[in-house]
């Protein structure tokens, strides 16, 4: 599936306010293929859990890959007005 439109989020600790962030990303109009990367650096809260239930929740292809010190997810959405 081809992605017109790649959206990078960086996090470290942001589980007040990361569900927001995604909502409103996933919540803009727009007729496009799109990714949402999301970087984690190994967030002492919820942060890396609320990005999986993100990820398990919405329709999407998401992949996860971690080493030591990240987690990067990368959900791909075909998403139509």
């Amino acid at each position: 599936m081809a992605v017109d439109v790649s959206v990078g989020v960086l996090t470290y600790n942001q589980e007040k306010t990361i569900a927001r962030t995604l909502d409103s990303i996933l919540n803009q109009r727009h007729t496009c293929t799109f990714e949402i990367i999301i970087g984690d650096d190994c967030s002492s809260d919820d942060t890396r859990k609320i990005c999986e239930e993100y990820g398990a929740a919405i329709n999407c292809k998401n992949e996860k890959r971690e080493n030591e010190n990240w987690i990067v997810f990368k959900l791909i959405i075909n998403k139509s007005l």
